[in-house]
């Protein structure tokens, strides 16, 4: 988790995949090691690689219920992220309002 608050991204990735890669790792350590992994992985701009630990996560039985909680708000909040996203690049992207066939307006000048 150091590493990771200090930006050294690719270091605490390696941290977090030697815990998750561990045959005998705690459900709980796993967890918390996904979940931080997902963190990482979203402040890389790494949406997928971050859903998918997070839904790893949720899927442990023995994972701390506090831990899934936030999981599912990670997941609620990237996808209002994402949908705002979407919605300014479809303003962005879209024909002009008021003119025929997306035509830019007639300079009157």
């Amino acid at each position: 988790m150091l590493r990771a608050k200090r930006g050294q991204h690719t270091a605490a990735l390696e941290d977090y995949r030697a815990v998750i890669e561990f045959e005998h790792v705690d459900e709980g350590m796993l967890a918390m090691a996904l979940y931080n992994r997902a963190l990482v992985y979203d402040a890389q701009g790494n949406r997928s690689g971050a859903v998918t630990d997070l839904k790893r996560l949720l899927l442990l039985n023995a994972a701390a219920e506090r831990v899934k909680t936030e999981a599912r708000r990670r997941l609620v909040r990237m996808d209002q992220k994402l949908a705002r996203s979407d919605a300014l690049l479809n303003l962005e992207t879209s024909p002009h309002q008021g003119t025929k066939d997306g035509d830019p307006p007639n300079d009157p000048r």
